[in-house]
């Protein structure tokens, strides 16, 4: 069984061999897309690793809690009731016709792009970028269990992570300066505070922890390179491309999503999925037999 987007690439004789069920994308409105997200995000952990339970749902809603009995019970309950609470955070943002997800996407759909944009194929990317931003808040929890994030923190982490992954998401394959004009789009569109520089494009932006934006220069290390590793075919010289483009393929290799890096020979391709694979957690390192299906996939 495949579910494709649409028969360009299919043969006559594949089609003729096939039994098939055709949805037409106007069966989907956005309205459904979104509350599809959002129930499934209210009700099943974004994460499937072990989260210690912390007091953060003390301070949520009573509807945002569940009856439990033993300790992993409680820490699914808190993972549940943080989870509903962001998803109240974001629901305005998606919510009506005038909304920033909706401009957005309106925008970046009239913009050019280098693989075929379609409304899923975004807000798939937006939503697994989202659910990055979940785990990043239940990961520090996990960190300080006796002082875990506030909920005006929380607020306004994933405020500005939305906007994050807007920009990523949208126009992540777009040229340089579409990105650069999308940024300016979504100044103009929110009231989501922004950063005060504007000199610097939103797209240069990371959020930090601490709900700021943090241009992305300031994490690239100055380095030292030993004279026999000048030709070494693994050197990867940190760069502000480097850095962010890994931190967006573990958000997707995070996610358990199939992902095609695209670009012209010698842009780095090969060279920016093994640094990200390199940094993996051991647990998670992908084996030896599928690293060459990755390897030809991303090639291709």
């Amino acid at each position: 069984m495949f579910e494709v987007q649409d028969l360009r690439y299919a043969t006559l004789a594949t089609v003729s061999r096939c039994g098939m069920i055709w949805f037409s994308e106007d069966v989907l409105s956005l309205s459904m897309i979104f509350e599809n997200y959002f129930l499934r995000t209210q009700n099943v952990p974004v994460s499937d690793e072990d989260i210690e339970p912390t007091n953060f749902s003390s301070g949520l809603t009573n509807d945002g809690d569940i009856t439990t009995s033993n300790d992993n019970n409680q820490t699914l309950s808190t993972t549940i009731a943080l989870q509903r609470y962001i998803i109240q955070i974001l629901k305005p943002h998606f919510q009506h016709d005038n909304s920033l997800v909706i401009k957005a996407l309106d925008f970046a759909l009239n913009q050019e792009h280098i693989m075929d944009f379609t409304r899923l194929r975004p807000l798939n990317s937006l939503f697994s970028m989202l659910n990055q931003g979940i785990r990043n808040i239940l990961k520090y929890n996990q960190a300080h269990p006796d002082f875990p994030m506030p909920q005006q923190q929380i607020e306004l982490y994933i405020t500005r992570w939305l906007i994050y992954s807007l920009l990523w998401s949208f126009v992540g394959d777009c040229k340089s300066k579409i990105r650069h004009e999308f940024g300016e789009y979504i100044r103009a569109s929110t009231t989501i505070p922004m950063p005060t520089n504007q000199s610097i494009p939103l797209i240069d932006y990371e959020i930090t922890m601490d709900g700021e934006f943090s241009p992305w220069i300031a994490k690239v290390p100055s380095i030292e390179i030993e004279t026999h590793r000048v030709a070494a075919t693994d050197l990867v010289i940190p760069t502000i491309d480097t850095i962010r483009h890994e931190t967006l393929l573990n958000t997707w290799l995070t996610e358990h999503k199939p992902l095609v890096l695209c670009g012209p020979p010698g842009s780095g391709k090969t060279m920016t999925l093994f640094s990200a694979l390199r940094a993996l957690p051991g647990k998670k390192m992908i084996k030896k037999k599928e690293l060459k299906y990755f390897f030809f996939v991303f090639r291709f």
